[in-house]
């Protein structure tokens, strides 16, 4: 099994019509990833193997007044089925490639302190800096803030979240 990654276009949505269960924490809503697809500002990579999305990565072009546009990278994940065969890393790559097409001067990500599995992944991506502490603040919105499945655990204990901030420069 080798999935193969790719940027999904704006008039290819029916890439996810077959989507492994763990890949995304919801049902997807059709309206949410045609606004999705449609701004070009948002960026989704798949990764597809036998026809079935089995992993994702998507980021958001951020601009500024005083500098080049980076790309946030907002989340990754990959079905159970298919982790520890470097789908991660290459969705990771996909979407940094994607970011130098875009004239972007870096692109980041965060994650726990604590995620491993993460911390590897992002680690084993060539090119990216050392990383950095930060604290993370979140303002809650429409009666529900949404917990990834990685840190729930923290948000029940109430403990407080340290992410890491990774950068990966273009060259």
């Amino acid at each position: 099994m080798t999935a193969d990654c790719r940027i999904v276009g704006r008039d290819e949505a029916g890439l996810l019509d077959r989507v492994a269960d763990d890949v995304f924490d919801d049902e997807i809503n059709a309206h949410s990833l045609a606004a999705f697809l449609g701004d070009p500002r948002h960026v989704l990579a798949v990764a597809v193997d036998e026809g079935t999305v089995v992993g994702m990565a998507m980021g958001v072009e951020c601009f500024h007044p005083d500098k080049a546009p980076q790309l946030f990278i907002n989340e990754v994940a990959v079905a159970l089925t298919h982790r520890r065969r470097g789908v991660g890393r290459r969705l990771v790559e996909t979407l940094l490639e994607a970011a130098k097409a875009r004239g972007c001067s870096c692109a980041w990500v965060g994650t726990e302190t604590d995620n491993a599995a993460a911390n590897a992944l992002y680690r084993s991506v060539p090119g990216a800096a050392p990383a950095q502490a930060f604290v993370l603040y979140e303002w809650k919105f429409l009666g529900r803030l949404r917990t990834p499945r990685s840190s729930r655990h923290d948000s029940e204990s109430g403990r407080s979240l340290s992410y890491l901030f990774l950068a990966a420069f273009t060259r």
